[in-house]
């Protein structure tokens, strides 16, 4: 088996203006708290709603942005990761909210099973999904990947952004596509904006439609056409 189908995750700040809000540290922490730590039954259930169309999709890949699991203790992020059994990959970012603050990490699961030890905004980290040598980082962490001397060996490059940047960033993100890596980033959006650029462009990834959720969020569906990234 291989990866074909991809769900790339943009979830929608229905209740926070991000253009307002630092994307970096606490302040995005506390800020995710605020708006969903009230009910956070109800923002589980929209994540569930999202991996149940991924399923329905038959996807290879999901990859949501940093912070997407919010939970309180650990008992709540092993049953999202349940919802996720019947999803092949899943890249997620997590945020641990608990009395004495918040602690961000990402994991890598297949078929709802950690893969790799939870990584943090310090470092990226690699692993082979499938047959595909794959890189994930957390926003601009994946600029380390760019340093990497087995750049070259990576096909894929997950990007697990707090939002959509602009300037270095972005530059940083084609020139990983130009050594060959197809990078796709997911995201939080600004309340009521569109994104100003389409991140799935690369060589070997192709669009497949976009589903919206009631609340705004994006599911992007892609194809890649791994035989070629492979080859590349």
């Amino acid at each position: 088996m291989t990866i074909r189908r991809i769900a790339r995750i943009v979830l929608h700040s229905d209740r926070l203006q991000m253009g307002k809000v630092s994307r970096k540290g606490k302040p995005f922490y506390q800020h995710l708290r605020k708006c969903y730590g009230g009910d956070l039954a109800t923002y589980q259930e929209r994540l569930r709603g999202i991996l149940n169309e991924c399923k329905r999709a038959s996807t290879d890949l999901v990859i949501l942005p940093a912070c997407a699991v919010l939970h309180t203790d650990p008992g709540q992020l092993d049953e999202v990761r349940g919802w996720a059994r019947d999803l092949r990959w899943v890249a997620t970012g997590c945020l641990r909210m608990s009395p004495d603050g918040e602690d961000e990490f990402s994991e890598f699961w297949n078929s709802g099973t950690l893969q790799i030890a939870p990584f943090r905004a310090n470092r990226h980290v690699s692993a082979l999904m499938d047959d595909i040598p794959v890189v994930m980082a957390q926003s601009s962490t994946i600029r380390g990947v760019y340093r990497d001397p087995r750049s070259s060996e990576y096909r894929l490059a997950l990007d697990l952004g707090h939002g959509q940047y602009g300037g270095r960033y972005t530059q940083t993100l084609r020139a990983l596509e130009r050594r060959g890596m197809q990078v796709i980033l997911s995201f939080w959006r600004d309340m009521n904006r569109n994104p100003a650029y389409r991140w799935y462009e690369g060589s070997f990834l192709s669009s497949q439609g976009r589903v919206e959720t009631s609340v705004g969020d994006w599911i992007d569906l892609l194809f890649l056409d791994s035989e070629h990234v492979m080859l590349s």
